[in-house]
């Protein structure tokens, strides 16, 4: 079983405070805004061009115990957080 909590157009202060949430842990969260990923979401769908494109973020999966299947990952460009980008 598993849980997916899908959050569309959140302002940032509202998706980081969701994504943070000791309750979420475990929970895939997936997204469809630009910037989903780089805050912190696990799966992000942005359309580029006339696709949608999968973006992954591992370090944000590992963090909450999700496992993501080698066939997604395949097909998805991994995307770090904003702030390990810095780092």
């Amino acid at each position: 079983m598993c849980a997916i909590l899908y959050l569309t157009d959140p302002p940032s202060k509202k998706l980081r405070a969701s994504l943070d949430k000791p309750e979420n842990r475990g929970i895939l969260t997936v997204g469809e805004t630009d910037s989903f990923v780089r805050e912190g979401g696990m799966v992000g769908l942005v359309k580029v061009r006339d696709q949608i494109q999968i973006q992954v973020n591992l370090e944000a999966t590992q963090q909450a115990g999700v496992k993501i299947s080698s066939r997604l990952l395949n097909l998805a460009v991994l995307v770090r957080s904003a702030s390990s980008a810095r780092n």
